[in-house]
Parts: C-alpha cells; sequence; structure tokens
C-alpha cells in the first residue's frame, strides 16, 4: 500500500513538474527562473510525501488501536492481563514482521534469474525463516498460556488470522482502485496531450 502511494505520488509529482516547466518555457526570462521553479517543485513534492509517510503511519497506529481495543474486547482481558498480553504480542508481532519482510525480500528476486546454487540459498533461507517463524509461534503460545487461557489463546490466533486476511483484501481492493484511477488519469492526461 505504501509503495504504491508513494509511487503514484512521485509519478504525478514528476508529470506536473514536466508540464509546469514545459508550459512555462517560452515565459521564463533566465535559466535561473527555470532552476527555481524546478526547486519549489521539488520542494513541494518532498512536502507531499513526508505529509503522506506522517498520514500513513496515524493511519496504521489508529488501525492498530482499533485492533487492541477489539481483541482486548473479545478476549475479556482485565486492565492487568492486558497490559501483560500486549507486552508479549508486541514482541510477538514485530519478530514476525520482521520474519515476514526478510520473506519478501527473497520473492522480490527473480527466480527465473538466479542460478542453480543461489536457488538452493534462497530455498534454504526460505526454510529457515519459515522455521524461525513457527519456533516464534510457539515461544509466543508458551509465554500467553502464562498470561490468558488456552481457549484465549485460540481465540487470538483465529482472530489474527482473520484480521490480516481481512486487511490484504482491503489492501488489495485500495490497490486496485489506485491502479484504476492512475490509469483514468493517464488517458485523460494523453488525451490532453495529443489535442
Amino acid at each position: 500500500m505504501r509503495l504504491n502511494a508513494f509511487s503514484y505520488l512521485v509519478a504525478t509529482s514528476l508529470i506536473s513538474l514536466i508540464l509546469s516547466c514545459y508550459n512555462g518555457v517560452e515565459d521564463l526570462e533566465s535559466n535561473n527562473d527555470f532552476e527555481t521553479r524546478i526547486d519549489s517543485t521539488v520542494e513541494t513534492s518532498q512536502t507531499e510525501t513526508t505529509l503522506l509517510d506522517s498520514s500513513l503511519a496515524e493511519e496504521k497506529e489508529l488501525e492498530q488501536n482499533k485492533k487492541r481495543k477489539i481483541m482486548t474486547k473479545r478476549l475479556e482481558l482485565s486492565s492487568e492481563d492486558s497490559i501483560k498480553f500486549w507486552v508479549i504480542g508486541d514482541t510477538y508481532i514485530e519478530r514476525s514482521k520482521s520474519i515476514r519482510s526478510q520473506i519478501r525480500e527473497l520473492r522480490k528476486e527473480r527466480a527465473r534469474e538466479v542460478s542453480d546454487e543461489r536457488g538452493i540459498e534462497m530455498l534454504n533461507q526460505r526454510l529457515s525463516l519459515k522455521e524461525a517463524e513457527v519456533r516464534y509461534e510457539k515461544e509466543f503460545s508458551n509465554e500467553l498460556l502464562g498470561v490468558i487461557s488456552a481457549k484465549k489463546v485460540v481465540i487470538y490466533f483465529r482472530m489474527e488470522e482473520s484480521y490480516t486476511k481481512r486487511t490484504a483484501q482491503r489492501k488489495k481492493k485500495q490497490n486496485a482502485q489506485q491502479r484504476r484511477k492512475k490509469n483514468m488519469e493517464k488517458r485523460q492526461e494523453n488525451k490532453k496531450l495529443t489535442k
């Protein structure tokens, strides 16, 4: 989601930079005016990127807080249990994110372009990461059993899986909408340029 939004922002900023520079070339008095115009457009783009990053961070934090409240309520955790639970849960979530991030990085490497030797290395890395993920989940489950009942641990994992699935579906839908919007804007821009 973030990469797509960032890519969209960069692309639209570059298009506006090119168009503003192209449209204003006849009006410019000197090369300094041209450079000033580019600098101001780049500064605007950087400001927009910073605002987008902070907005995404705030949105993510709100989503996490909402998730915590829902899970705490559904698990019927007391305030004391809730504190203990989320200390353990936050550690687990960070470890899991780190592992999933490493797995995603492995996926980015094009399998068709690697040697057999590198392919074996990639498979071993992926399996090691998956094993670490399962190991962390076992540790997490055991730690949770010291705080909440087994039934609540099972409920937690089901809610987490459901949440992850819904989030992935929502992101997929948002990405599709952004692609459609981007394609529509490209078509409109192409129509303007051809006129």
